[in-house]
């Protein structure tokens, strides 16, 4: 088991623009008439500071205030109403920056076929920008309103949602940095060890070829208070919008697609008594204890999938979980999807049951573990390896970000698994559990888990396992990348890795650099002698305003960048490193403060580094993403970075403070060679010049020069106020910067 527990700009005018693009077939009646652009939107005037001020749980940080606007939800939702699942349509959705983005969407499938027949007003829906691709949305509209959420290669996500709980009319556009976050969550605890895997059972790379979409029948269970929370009639529609942010993630990542039962209508428990009393809908004994439903624990699992049979059926779903309204964490089964005695063992409470951080951190990361995903966290303690794979607390959906203390990377998680967790959860989709793991029945019997029986994809057999889901091909074919040779770095010394990708549907691809090392290691702790050095993201903005410019938590967004610098270029730049000393300055080991945790996630290695295998190899793995709609196909490479421990660090000496030099001129730049001017690291060097503060470096002052420590240059004719100078290896990845920015002045 895998619990955790916690209470765990300038918005702009808002038009709705709808365009069907080709004809709807309707028999024996013509289509209603479209509204013109922003007809469903009348402004109502700006808002006084901190909205969300009626839910005492969700303030937002701005307190300049938001533009709102009421919306005339019942015209939007009779004109979407008319659309088919094929059907394309445009929808103009408002930026946090004054712009408006328009969407090519269409249906998401998220009700089986008989729940969406008998609930045609819930339109669940997902596309891509029309002019950038890359970007993407998912919105719904419920009886709870109308809510978007969008996502940008390197950019903040922004979200359209209700001014207040309830409030089906007035709605603001916010950017991520707007959202605050939740009351803050309660520590993890462990109830349970974690069952050890074989490192060859942690799963294969995708093989090439068509994408599978697989699709699992999810039996969402909810008791009072979530009922409480969203409204008794409106608790189908808060878990549709549940849904379709959820497999906003599942099918980018792992081509994986959840559809709310058929009867998913029986799955709320309107009064404490249906819940906990005799003689209620589980019959004579009751559904369950109090205890079971005041917070997700060992026993809430242990009885969750007998009561969905009991409202359901056992055939009628492959995948169960119970939701609560109340600061109950979250707790789930490892690869107990699809099994019989099992498969509703999964948990998520908050107070507030609704929107991302309940969607990312709590319920996507709990269905993970009931795929089969192990935890990511070197740091919090209650993991094992081979997969403490993140410094510290992590921030990836299986990590712990904002639960661990001095381990916290950042409060929330990003929308992203680890390839790691990718490679475990494709594993236990096509092969089933390991065969070595003992599983706890239902009625309290241990028996082995079944191999794979079946053929992964087909229909599992009555009252067999399920874990493969119902298999499809949407038509989207798997990326390919590489992810270069592998190098020798000297120690200390920051370096760039670079991958080559292609999509042969000419998707746009994002890619994330990842550190492929599990030991335990808790974030503050110095030297670090194996283990990650390096979180999924790295600290900073990727176009930083200025070199200290980093992300706040849960902000951070995959690009199409394909090189990644270690530690972050912005953090280099801003000299926040171990490359002088080996040692991050940390005031306070029990609580750093922000640059503190930034230098300790970005950890250049030292020449304390031995590794895994003692052989100092930091390895490295590069996803891909295609980002398709319906499928998403993501491909891995992997790469060796071994630390020449008895070299370096690599430094740039000159330009150390804030001066000016003559435009034109010439000029020395000076670093420390200390050994790597070995054949295998770097006899020549490049030495180039920013002119914007060490955005880009584009100027080349000396393509190659002998790595000497020293080196004769011109300086630029123009006029620059904000220069850096960067001195990197020829064929090999490391570098180094200058300490200051300075200028170039005309005289």
């Amino acid at each position: 088991m895998f619990p955790h527990f916690a209470p765990r700009r300038r918005p702009v005018a808002l038009a709705i623009i709808i365009a069907i693009l080709g004809p709807i077939a309707v028999a024996l009646t013509a289509p209603p008439a479209r509204a013109e652009p922003g007809e469903h939107w009348t402004p109502t005037g700006r808002t006084a500071p901190a909205p969300g001020t009626q839910d005492p749980t969700r303030q937002r940080r701005s307190t300049g205030g938001y533009d709102v606007w009421t919306l005339q939800l019942d015209e939007l939702r009779r004109e979407l109403a008319a659309t088919s699942a094929d059907d394309e349509v445009r929808v103009a959705l408002p930026r946090p920056d004054g712009e408006l983005e328009t969407f090519a969407v269409r249906r998401t499938t998220v009700l089986a076929d008989g729940l969406a027949a008998a609930r045609p007003d819930i339109v669940t829906m997902g596309g891509t920008s029309v002019d950038n691709p890359g970007v993407r949305v998912r919105l719904d509209l419920t009886n709870l309103g109308l809510r978007a959420y969008v996502r940008a290669p390197g950019q903040r996500s922004w979200y359209v949602e209700p001014q207040s709980p309830g409030d089906a009319e007035q709605y603001v556009s916010l950017a991520s940095a707007d959202l605050a976050a939740e009351l803050p969550r309660l520590e993890y605890r462990e109830d349970a060890e974690q069952p050890e895997v074989a490192e060859d059972e942690a799963g294969a790379e995708p093989a090439p070829g068509a994408v599978p979409l697989r699709t699992y029948r999810i039996a969402l269970l909810s008791d009072v208070t979530y009922a409480e929370y969203v409204g008794q009639a409106n608790v189908v529609d808060a878990k549709a919008s549940l849904i379709n942010r959820v497999n906003d993630i599942y099918e980018t990542d792992l081509g994986t697609r959840f559809v709310l039962v058929d009867g998913t209508e029986k799955l709320s428990f309107a009064t404490e008594a249906e819940q906990t009393g005799a003689n209620g809908p589980c019959g004579a004994q009751p559904c369950f204890t109090p205890a079971q439903v005041t917070a997700c624990s060992s026993g809430t699992l242990n009885r969750n999938t007998a009561v969905i049979n009991a409202l359901l059926g056992n055939d009628d779903y492959e995948i169960g979980h119970i939701a609560l309204g109340r600061n109950g964490g979250g707790i789930a089964r490892l690869w107990s999807v699809g099994d019989p005695a099992v498969k509703g063992a999964g948990c998520t409470g908050l107070t507030r049951p609704v929107g991302d951080y309940f969607a990312v951190d709590y319920v996507a990361h709990e269905i993970g573990h009931q795929f089969g995903g192990y935890h990511t966290f070197a740091g919090c303690g209650g993991n094992s390896d081979p997969n403490r794979l993140e410094p510290g607390s992590g921030s990836s959906i299986m990590a712990y970000a904002g639960i661990c203390g001095a381990d916290n990377l950042q409060q929330r998680s990003d929308p992203y698994f680890l390839g790691h967790s990718i490679r475990q959860i494709a594993r236990f989709q096509a092969d089933g559990p390991p065969s070595s793991v003992l599983r706890t029945r239902g009625d309290g019997s241990r028996a082995a888990a079944p191999g794979a029986e079946a053929a992964a994809g087909s229909e599992p057999p009555p009252g067999g396992w399920g874990y493969g889901g119902q298999v499809s091909h949407p038509g989207n074919a798997y990326p390919t990348v590489s992810a270069g040779a592998d190098r020798v770095i000297p120690a200390r010394t920051p370096f760039t890795l670079t991958a080559q990708g292609s999509d042969p549907d000419g998707d746009e691809l994002t890619y994330l650099w990842e550190q492929n090392d599990s030991a335990r290691s808790p974030l503050p702790a110095q030297p670090k002698t194996a283990g990650p050095l390096f979180r999924q993201f790295g600290v900073a903005n990727t176009a930083p305003k200025s070199p200290s410019d980093y992300y706040d938590a849960g902000l951070n967004a995959a690009t199409g960048d394909p090189s990644r610098t270690f530690p972050d270029l912005a953090q280099v730049l801003a000299g926040n490193t171990n490359a002088e000393t080996g040692r991050c300055p940390v005031a306070d080991a029990s609580a750093p403060t922000a640059s503190e945790r930034d230098c300790l996630s970005e950890y250049l290695p030292t020449a304390d580094y031995v590794g895994n295998a003692g052989d100092a190899v930091l390895n490295f793995r590069v996803g891909a993403r295609d980002s398709a709609g319906r499928a998403g196909g993501v491909a891995f490479a992997e790469t060796r970075v071994r630390v020449d421990t008895s070299t370096g660090p690599f430094r740039v000496t000159s330009q150390a403070a804030n001066h000016t030099v003559r435009a034109g001129g010439q000029g020395v730049i000076t670093w420390e060679v200390n050994g790597t001017d070995a054949p295998e690291l770097a006899e020549r060097v490049r030495i180039t010049l920013s002119r914007d503060g060490g955005k880009t470096f584009d100027v080349v002052l000396a393509e190659s020069v002998p790595n000497s420590g020293r080196a004769r240059i011109t300086w630029p004719t123009t006029d620059l106020a904000d220069a850096r100078i960067m001195v990197s290896a020829v064929d090999n990845v490391f570098f180094d910067v200058n300490d200051s920015r300075f200028a170039i002045q005309r005289r």
